[in-house]
């Protein structure tokens, strides 16, 4: 990943299926994927990755699009302000 800027950041992903635990399907049948993507930060909750990728195996598509709108939660307990003093 590189992060020429607080905003953005621009980083490579990997993506891929190799069937499941004891039962792995064949390289035919694998899917391996790459994604050059870009990841905008918009707001200290709000983040856009969106990516252009292509396949490495022929059970893969050969050219793939993708955009992510994320949100981030705080599952923490909210702050609470201290009360006033009541006179």
């Amino acid at each position: 990943m590189y992060q020429p800027s607080r905003y953005y950041n621009i980083c490579i992903e990997y993506d891929s299926y190799y069937g499941e635990i004891g039962n792995f399907v064949s390289l035919h049948n694998q899917q391996q994927q790459f994604f050059p993507a870009i990841n905008l930060f918009v707001s200290p909750k709000w983040e856009i990755n969106i990516g252009a990728g292509w396949g490495a195996t022929a059970s893969t598509g050969h050219l793939i699009v993708k955009g992510v709108l994320e949100h981030y939660f705080n599952w923490g307990m909210p702050k609470h302000k201290p009360a006033s003093p009541v006179l």
